[in-house]
């Protein structure tokens, strides 16, 4: 079983985990050791698994239950009261020697076998052996102090043979003062839960022993006590101070058993109390021995926490009696001075302004009943009231003094009878002695004098004085204060204004600064002070008090980085200290292997103590203090907490704990669709912005195959998963297709950290190809060959046509079908053309068009589809090494003296005249030299006349050429250099005579079924393209007027074909009948554009309002 019952470190789990043993009290000794609580049994190990708050709750329910017993090595120990349980609290139950029954019948009190306990205001003895003299033994002392109370460390010292050693003092120290502080003399206060070491040293630090003050606070506003302590009174008592809205009347109502209410007219709170209590004057009167419920409500706490429902309904029951005890003196007044009497009283009294009336206070010299007036009534305490005179008492006189009935009234409304007195006066004849100095400022020290002395120095026959002297450096002295004897109030030598000295006549405070001369003290020195003339109350002055101090040194202790912050370090003294008013030094060091590195002076500036404790301050750097390294702080000069410096050069070194986070590379993969980029993953959020070093190898080699110095923007952080992050590669590393690299990687810092992992981490990952095959070069080899290379090996199944641009060719598709071959590289596609491949390759690569896609050899498979090819195209590097190849002659329509030859692409220069020979072309020769057109794939030949197109039709007329200079843009020569081309033409076909013969042979101009219309065209044509519904018929016997026209066509005709090129026209309609005999009639032939083909497949030009001639028109009716 563990040592004692510890409350702390304890896991949380539920009491129902722990299942006790249903035991008897009777038979607990004989069962095993444990805890015996109540009627249940538990275990030392299942105590040890409960929480705090659970144990607390066990033993609370125990003490309740009448019964908490502990078993030890078969002794039994029955803690009849918690208190009792608490004081052996982390104590071995043994050192006590017995069980609390055996050990209660000793009448040994529990302080004195080195345990305590209290309630508030006992005083705890640490006794002289354990707490001083035995080297290692700590005195512990638990004990509970409730808030705003407070318990008394006492310490003393023997010698070896257990004789008190007298004159040694002591020092006390909290460790802990957000729970408990501890005052000069031992007093330790309450805070707040928890648990503070009280450590006790002697003066000269020989010994050091602790007392442990365990500190429980209730924050829980409650009613501890409702007393009727008169009829229409209540007092009321809180576990906690109020507000000041407890002393509203409506927040208080008292109920009787039947329901009705009894209203408060005033709530004031108890004097004295710290606001914990609460005089409630009812509106009618409570019975005795009667029970009754005060509720609350809106009631708060200091800190305006309103009273919890539970807590709101308090029963109480009133007593036998109440309170009808006058106020009364405690034996007889008591003069405290020549000029102060001290009323001691039986019970509280209110401070009101009927007690202070001077008037109701009468006193009187006994002997001859002069009246001695009272100046001044104040209280000391509710308890205690003190009267100024206004002139002295003789010394040994008798005196009376009376005190009207209804001064003096207790917080119950009774009021004192008339009473009369009889004291003996008092003149103070013995002089005041010097009981304490103390240094509060670098210029005014506060003397403590055993009584009272006289603070108005014009009332001293000798000017008082005040001579400080050095001890430190042989009691040199320093200068000397004199102040009193003249006609005004002392400013040299004074009442104390330290904080509870003000109206406290046994403190005076000395300026230093108007001492001739001037005395400045300082930590760290001894001083000596010799006051003289100081007199008591009654005048009885003092001769020459010497008091010598110590003023401690402030020395550093350590020195270690602010929690949270980079450029912050916190320096702790063994004193209270101050920030520094200027005119010290501050130095910051960088060590490392024991050499200062680098050097930071701070001149006055860099140091604050916001938000430290007393005896701290910070230093604040313009450099980070970094993980893992060590820094010293050297400062020259520091105020203790009276702004005394101590001039002293001390310093103190720290090293930065390194508990960054640093992140560890945990994997890198290759990221989908890309050929150079990584994505790694990491344990831990990293930073955002990075400065890294990396190197990338294949693996089995030791040269990297892409490396990276001091990146800043290469890693870009997930904006989704912070602890991931791309690498993109340098430009031109593309990662392979199966092979497996290492990656080297350091420099890599967490969010919000400064350090990272020291070297390099290494990971492994296999490449893989994302990157769709690409189009790398295109070649035009001949006219009808052009290769097409990729940067990889492909895969050409999924294409399910190659076309070729083939525009110049304007008898054929745009577009040629081309046979494609892969070559054996696995690169190289090969595509042939039946035909003649489009000209001006060189200068567009868009002239390739495949429909499926391409895909490379990888797992990937990775597809380039019909779009991203052409893309891939219009940047690949063409080459032209294909010979120009002349592909048709003809003549264009409009323009029938020139001759184009078409070739398969853009010539340099027009070939020379000298080289072509004009086959069947009788009588026609060349009128100009060869020019090229606008588009430089055509050669235009310029003869002297134009061609009848009807004999190109006719005849096998051809081009002839032999010439040398028939050369490409790339510089390839034509083909063979000989061509002999069928000349065809591109003249659209039209109309040449209309004429129209009448066969009725009548004069008058009529126009009738049966008539014939001649139509000669202007070239031969293809007769099946033209029909009798391509041509329409117009006649109109008055043209000026709408609509009584004849229209004939389709089969209102018949045609009869003489020769290819001339038609008669047959008017087939029955019952025509025209009469074309006025000047405004009119016949014409219409054939729309595109109707018919000539012997060149060339579609006509439309024909138009074609007059017809041959109708006979008489000259006049």
């Amino acid at each position: 079983m563990k040592k004692g019952f510890k409350l702390t470190s304890a896991a949380v789990i539920a009491l129902s985990a722990v299942t006790p043993v249903a035991v008897s009290a009777n038979t607990a000794a004989s069962v095993q050791d444990g805890y015996y609580i109540g009627d249940k049994f538990y275990t030392g190990e299942q105590i040890s698994k409960l929480s705090t708050a659970e144990i607390k709750q066990l033993i609370k329910a125990g003490f309740k239950a009448g019964k908490f017993v502990v078993v030890r090595d078969g002794k039994v120990y029955d803690f009849e009261r918690e208190e009792v349980y608490r004081a052996t609290k982390d104590t071995d139950l043994d050192s006590l020697g017995q069980s609390y029954e055996d050990f209660t019948k000793t009448g040994k009190t529990l302080s004195e076998n080195g345990v305590g306990t209290t309630t508030p205001g006992e005083t705890l003895k640490v006794e002289s052996v354990s707490a001083i003299t035995e080297t290692g033994k700590d005195a512990t002392i638990y004990t509970n102090v409730d808030d705003d109370k407070t318990v008394k460390v006492v310490a003393s010292s023997e010698n070896a043979e257990g004789n008190a050693v007298e004159g040694v003092t002591y020092s006390f120290e909290s460790s802990n003062t957000n729970v408990a502080t501890v005052a000069e003399d031992g007093t330790v206060t309450a805070v707040a839960d928890g648990v503070a070491r009280i450590t006790v040293k002697t003066t000269n630090a020989t010994e050091v022993k602790s007392a442990f003050v365990d500190v429980t606070v209730d924050t829980v506003l409650k009613v501890t006590k409702v007393e009727a302590v008169a009829n229409n009174v209540l007092k009321v008592d809180f576990s906690t101070p109020l507000a000041n809205n407890a002393e509203l009347n409506t927040n208080y109502t008292v109920y009787k058993q039947d329901f009705s209410t009894i209203g408060i007219s005033k709530a004031e709170f108890v004097s004295g109390s710290n606001k914990k209590s609460v005089y409630l004057t009812l509106d009618s009167n409570v019975a005795l021995n009667t029970d009754y419920t005060l509720r609350l409500a809106n009631v708060q706490d200091a800190d305006n926490q309103v009273i919890a429902t539970a807590n709101q309904n308090n029963p109480f029951k009133t007593g036998a009696a109440f309170d009808t005890t006058k106020p009364a003196l405690t034996g007889n007044p008591e003069a405290t001075s020549s000029q102060t009497v001290v009323l001691n009283l039986t019970k509280p009294v209110k401070d009101t302004g009927v007690a202070k009336n001077t008037a109701a206070y009468t006193l009187k010299k006994k002997s001859d009943g002069s009246v001695v007036n009272v100046s001044k009534v104040e209280f000391v305490n509710n308890q205690q009231v003190k009267l100024t005179l206004a002139s002295k008492l003789v010394n040994n006189i008798d005196y009376t003094l009376d005190i009207a009935a209804d001064t003096l009234e207790d917080y119950v409304g009774n009021k004192n009878a008339a009473t009369a007195t009889t004291f003996v006066g008092f003149s103070d004849t013995v002089a005041p002695s010097l009981s304490a100095v103390k240094v509060t400022g670098t210029q005014s020290v506060e003397f403590e004098f055993n009584k009272d002395v006289d603070e108005d120095v014009r009332n001293y026959t000798t000017a008082p004085k005040v001579a400080v002297f050095d001890v430190t450096n042989g009691e040199t002295y320093l200068g000397t204060v004199t102040d009193g004897g003249g006609a005004t109030v002392g400013t040299n030598i004074a009442q104390s204004d330290e904080t509870g000295h003000t109206t406290d006549k046994k403190f005076l405070e000395a300026d230093l600064s108007t001492a001739s001369p001037a005395v400045t003290l300082a930590a760290g020195k001894s001083y000596k002070f010799v006051v003289s003339g100081i007199q008591n109350l009654d005048g009885k002055a003092a001769g020459e008090l010497t008091k010598t101090i110590e003023i401690p040194a402030v020395n550093l202790q350590g020195a270690e980085k602010e929690a949270g912050q980079n450029k912050k370090a916190i320096l702790t003294f063994d004193k209270d200290v101050n920030v520094n008013t200027g005119d010290y030094v501050v130095t910051v060091y960088t060590i490392e292997n024991g050499e200062i590195k680098s050097t930071e002076v701070l001149t006055n500036t860099g140091l604050d103590a916001a938000g430290l404790n007393a005896k701290q301050l910070r230093v604040t750097s313009a450099n980070n203090f970094d993980a893992g390294k060590t820094y010293r702080v050297t400062i020259n000069k520091v105020e203790n907490g009276q702004n005394l410096d101590y001039v002293k050069l001390q310093s103190a070194e720290f090293t930065v704990a390194d508990t960054s986070t640093k992140p560890v590379l945990e994997s890198a993969t290759q990221v989908v669709n890309s050929g150079n980029k990584l994505e790694l993953a990491f344990n831990t959020e990293i930073a955002a912005s990075q400065t890294f070093d990396y190197d990338l190898f294949k693996a089995g080699s030791s040269i990297p195959v892409d490396t990276g110095r001091g990146e800043t923007s290469d890693l870009v952080k997930s904006a989704v998963d912070g602890k991931k992050a791309t690498l993109e590669l340098n430009a031109g590393v593309t990662l392979e297709d199966g092979v497996n690299y290492t990656l080297k990687l350091k420099g890599i810092v967490a969010q919000g950290q400064a350090s990272s992992v020291e070297g390099f981490q290494t990971v492994t990952f296999t490449g893989k190809d994302y990157v769709d095959p690409t189009v790398s070069a295109i070649e035009l080899v001949d006219a009808n060959t052009v290769t097409l290379k990729f940067d990889e090996k492909v895969d050409i199944s999924g294409v399910t046509s190659f076309e070729v641009l083939a525009p110049k060719d304007t008898w054929d598709d745009a577009w040629v079908a081309a046979t494609p071959t892969l070559g054996v590289d696995g690169k190289t596609v090969t595509l042939k053309t039946a035909k003649p491949i489009a000209t001006g390759f060189a200068a567009s690569n868009a002239n390739v068009r495949i429909s499926g896609v391409i895909k490379d050899k990888s797992a990937q498979a990775n597809e380039l589809t019909a779009s991203e090819f052409a893309t891939d195209l219009g940047s690949a590097t063409a080459t032209d090494n294909a010979k120009p190849v002349a592909i048709k002659s003809y003549i264009d329509n409009g323009d029938k003296d020139v001759i184009n030859v078409l070739f398969s692409e853009e010539l340099n220069a027009a070939p020379a005249n000298a080289g072509w020979t004009l086959n069947g072309f009788t009588g026609y020769a060349f009128d100009a030299a060869a020019s090229l057109a606008s588009d430089e794939s055509i050669v235009q030949l310029d003869l002297d006349g134009d061609i009848n197109t009807i004999a190109l039709d006719q005849s096998a007329l051809s081009l002839q050429f032999t010439g040398t200079d028939a050369v490409d843009k790339a510089q390839n020569l034509a083909a063979d250099a000989f061509y002999n081309l069928k000349v065809t033409e591109n003249v659209k076909p039209g109309a040449g005579t209309v004429t129209a013969v009448a066969t009725t042979g009548k004069a008058d101009g009529d126009v009738q079924t049966g008539d014939t219309i001649t139509l000669t065209l202007d070239e031969q044509i293809l007769t099946s393209t033209l029909t009798a519904s391509d041509i329409t018929i117009t006649l109109d016997d008055d043209s000026t007027s709408n609509g009584d026209a004849t229209v004939l066509t389709g089969s209102d005709l018949t045609l009869s074909w003489t020769n290819d090129n001339t038609v008669v026209i047959t008017i087939a309609k029955t019952g025509v009948n025209v009469a074309l005999d006025g000047t405004n009639d009119s016949a014409t032939l219409d054939i729309a554009a595109g109707t018919f083909e000539d012997k060149n497949n060339n579609t006509n030009a439309g024909i138009t309002g074609k007059a017809i001639s041959g109708f006979q028109t008489p000259a006049g009716p």
